[in-house]
């Protein structure tokens, strides 16, 4: 139990540096400096403010220096990491992840959050997050299996492949970056996950997309971020992809 809480409490601080690598990305921005600060008046965020989800329910999603409202993004990216850190820690207190595999996966998780909350924010994938996290990622799978090194290549290629043509064939309606962001996962769960990756982001996107059409906040010209529904297809597979290719190539 005390475990479990340390953990989720890492996960929301760790939450909060991974807001500022996504949201700073998208700007251009340094990582390091300034201090976080009220993007709206500036005023420099204390150490409990640090935590969003917690000084999001005490201000009421508000600024305490100048009253403005927080971005639910703030919140969200933390809640989340929270969340998929205790899921993996669970796991491997199950014994159904390795040590060295629930790092690899929670290096992977930090991928999936950033691009998340860049892609929520302003419909963007930042080519600088791509490119720190592919190599890592690349070394971690060879790592952990060598003799599968040209099945890891084949994955990259493959999933970047086919989004590429999704893309040229949707003529704007998906985004380059989705493109490169396939790619990049494909590199990690392999060619075997591209068909269910699909299903499952196509599938979720397409309900998700419906809820907002019926209760009036989105119309279908408004544009919907598409790489949200891929990292929820990845994680998914990532943690369960064996068992989800068995029933999805049964049927």
């Amino acid at each position: 139990m005390l475990y479990g809480i340390l953990i989720t409490l890492f996960g929301l601080v760790y939450g909060s540096f991974l807001n500022v690598v996504s949201l700073r990305t998208l700007e251009g921005r340094t990582i390091v400096r300034p201090p976080s600060q009220c993007p709206n008046c500036g005023a420099r965020l204390s150490l409990i403010e640090l935590i969003s989800v917690v000084s999001y329910v005490v201000q009421k999603g508000r600024c305490r220096a100048c009253g403005a409202r927080i971005s639910f993004l703030y919140p969200l990216g933390e809640a989340l990491t929270a969340a998929f850190f205790l899921w993996l820690f669970l796991l491997w207190r199950a014994g159904q992840l390795t040590t060295e595999e629930a790092l690899s996966e929670a290096v992977f998780a930090s991928l999936l959050i950033v691009v998340t909350i860049a892609d929520l924010k302003s419909l963007r994938i930042p080519n600088s997050v791509l490119l720190f996290f592919a190599p890592l990622l690349f070394v971690l799978k060879v790592a952990k299996m060598p003799e599968a090194l040209s099945r890891i290549i084949l994955g990259g290629l493959l999933f970047g492949a086919v989004f590429g043509l999704i893309y040229a064939l949707s003529r704007g309606g998906m985004g380059f970056g989705d493109v490169k962001y396939a790619a990049v996962l494909g590199l990690y769960l392999g060619p075997e996950a591209l068909l269910p990756l699909i299903l499952i982001a196509s599938l979720s996107g397409f309900i998700v997309a419906g809820i907002l059409m019926a209760t009036g906040r989105k119309t279908r010209k408004d544009a919907i971020p598409f790489g949200p529904y891929l990292s929820l297809a990845a994680w998914v597979l990532s943690l369960y992809g064996p068992d989800i290719y068995v029933w999805y190539f049964s049927i």
